[in-house]
């Protein structure tokens, strides 16, 4: 009833002075003591009415009853204003609740989210950890630990290395996506959108047994209050815990209509419980600071204000990012230069140390080696990735280098039997395959040169190391200007046949006279032929024959008109039958002319100055050969009567 006459004086405040009440009343929520407020549609403000009069606020919708935020509302610390209420730990951030201490978008995120408030944005590879947005080099599912990735489990799960069986309420589950989600639950918990929160009394998470959380605020039966894990008739006035059979009453422990735990909400990690229902901080969480430097209310640390100081880390000597309260970098991090890095993992500073201002790698404050060539680096060295090695200045895998094939030890040694052998350039077209310079498939190294045996016409046909002429290894056969390599056989133009590396015509070729195949002599229809240029012949279609006029005598070619030897030959000179005369053989001093030995008229300058053999009788047939008394000289030759 009473109730009743301050809303109508209200009301009739409002009328009085102008303002109009659009909407009634919603259900009681949040107290904002002391305070009228309105709900524009952005907020609820709270109007004092010290002056005692009322002002209007534009896109006024809805004027609630004094001291009351509404239902969904959390009254800011000063009391002036009603905000959308978020869980506990959360912050309005453009019209949704975030967590500040993850949230990539609003890391850091504290108060309205306005302005200096909002927090930062994580660019490129960075992600929110415990508000400060970090690197990582690790893929969904693994972790950084001392600059290695490993694998996300339970007991260490994502990018803090978060202990999931540690969480309260934990019983089972498994680390997913770098977050903990939870299977089943303890039995004074229930499971919340893969979470377990104490659910006894808790009416916006109610439930126990492990089962999952039920939303008692939204039943409209009048069931709105949490006793032992179910929904229950609220019997509390508004800002008041109903903890089942202990009855409607705030405690540090169980605070508002929430029943929030003091000790650890919104942040802190202890507090207690004020008149009204509303927790009062008096030590925060990690990571976490008083608003305005004293106690009430905690928000997460920032890098522009850091710690209970609110120092700006973005000037400081020891770190830009607020780190557990101070200013500095990450753990596992240092300062070199104006960026935080991992000693242990940093390509640019890989061992640095101290200050990280000195180039000499003996120093205390080295700033640590550039790891260049395809090194990277690990625990704190520049290496080469698994399987290279460093020759030079770069990173080669002795397996596959052309430049430094089969290298070993330090890669440093010319000699190839050295264990520090720096190994082979591998040239002439070849490659380096399992540390040792080989042709491709199909090609022979032919000199120093890889070359294709099918068709290479200086080696065409060699195989194994390209040397002598074994079925094994072999150098092959040059082609000539005129033949051309086709599969790994010397081929030539028309009706050629290459022989003896050149191609000749089989039909007039005097050396190899009807030379057939590939005129090596080997197999059937490889003949090399007749060497024609034994006995004076000429190849004529393939087959040895002797010149025009000519005829064989002796297995040479002859001119029986002309032959001393054979002089009047016929037929086939073999002198066996008809026409097959052998000739005769002229004596010395005779000559064959016309098929007849006939004497030969020349100046033989014999003794007495007889220049005629051919009768001298001193000198017949030749100088000093003289006829017996009773005979003749006739033709150079001594005749009897």
């Amino acid at each position: 009833m009473r109730r009743g006459i301050f809303i109508i004086g209200i009301i009739l405040l409002f009328l009085a002075t102008g303002c109009t009440l659009e909407d009634a009343l919603p259900d009681q929520g949040e107290l904002c003591e002391g305070a009228l407020y309105v709900v524009t549609p952005s907020r609820a403000e709270c109007r004092r009415d010290d002056a005692g009069e009322c002002v209007e606020v534009p896109h006024l919708s809805v004027a609630f009853e004094r001291g009351r935020c509404p239902k969904g509302y959390l009254c800011d610390a000063v009391g002036r204003f009603c905000f959308p209420a978020c869980a506990a730990g959360e912050v309005m951030c453009d019209g949704r609740c975030i967590d500040p201490v993850r949230d990539d978008d609003y890391c850091g995120a504290s108060g309205s989210c306005l302005e200096g408030s909002a927090g930062q944005r994580c660019a490129g590879e960075q992600f929110c950890v415990n508000g400060v947005c970090v690197g990582s080099d690790c893929d969904t599912g693994y972790h950084l630990v001392d600059g290695v990735c490993v694998e996300d489990t339970a007991a260490a799960c994502g990018r803090g290395a978060v202990d999931c069986t540690r969480l309260p309420g934990w019983r089972e589950g498994d680390c997913v996506k770098g977050l903990c989600v939870a299977a089943v639950c303890q039995d004074r918990y229930c499971l919340n959108g893969g979470a377990c929160v104490a659910g006894m009394n808790a009416p916006m998470t109610c439930g126990v047994g492990g089962g999952v959380c039920v939303d008692c605020t939204k039943n409209t039966d009048g069931m709105t209050a949490c006793n032992a894990g179910s929904c229950w008739l609220n019997p509390c006035e508004a800002g008041v815990c109903y903890q089942g059979n202990g009855g409607c009453v705030n405690t540090n422990e169980a605070c508002g209509s929430g029943c929030l735990d003091c000790r650890e909400a919104n942040h802190a990690s202890a507090g207690h419980c004020m008149a009204g229902g509303n927790c009062f901080a008096t030590a925060c969480a990690e990571d976490h600071h008083f608003e305005g430097g004293v106690p009430g209310k905690c928000v997460p640390d920032t890098d522009d204000c850091c710690g209970g100081g609110c120092e700006d880390c973005s000037g400081s000597s020891i770190g830009p990012f607020c780190v557990k309260g101070a200013c500095g970098c990450p753990v596992g991090q240092m300062l070199c230069g104006s960026s935080c890095v991992d000693p242990l993992t940093s390509d640019t500073n890989c061992g640095a140390r101290g200050s990280c201002s000195s180039s000499t790698s003996s120093n205390s404050n080295y700033r640590g080696a550039s790891c260049t060539g395809g090194r990277f680096c690990a625990s704190g060295v520049c290496v080469c990735p698994e399987g290279e090695m460093l020759c030079g200045s770069s990173c080669i895998d002795p397996l596959t280098s052309d430049t430094n094939c089969g290298a070993r030890g330090t890669c440093s040694s010319s000699t190839s039997s050295s264990s520090n052998y720096r190994g082979a350039g591998c040239t002439g077209g070849r490659f380096c395959a399992d540390g040792v310079c080989v042709c491709s498939e199909g090609q022979v190294l032919c000199g120093s040169s890889c070359i294709d045996p099918l068709v290479n016409n200086a080696n065409c046909g060699a195989r194994g190391t390209c040397t002598g002429s074994g079925s094994t290894n072999n150098a092959g056969q040059n082609c000539g200007t005129a033949g051309t390599c086709v599969s790994g056989i010397c081929t030539c133009p028309g009706e050629q046949v290459f022989c003896n590396g050149n191609c000749i015509n089989p039909l007039t070729s005097n050396a190899n006279c009807g030379a057939t195949g590939n005129c090596s002599g080997s197999g059937s229809g490889n003949s090399q032929g007749t060497n024609c240029t034994t006995g004076n012949r000429i190849c004529v279609n393939g087959t040895c024959e002797c010149p025009g006029g000519q005829i064989v005598c002796g297995g040479s070619c002859i001119n029986p008109s002309t032959s001393t030897s054979y002089c009047g030959a016929s037929g086939d000179c073999t002198g066996a039958g008809a026409g097959n005369s052998q000739g005769m053989s002229c004596v010395s001093g005779q000559q064959c002319t016309g098929g007849a030995c006939v004497c030969r008229m020349s100046g033989a300058g014999c003794s007495g100055g007889v220049n005629d053999t051919c009768s001298s009788i001193l000198h017949c047939g030749r100088c000093g050969n003289a006829c017996e008394p009773e005979q003749a000289c006739i033709n150079g030759v001594c005749v009897t009567p």
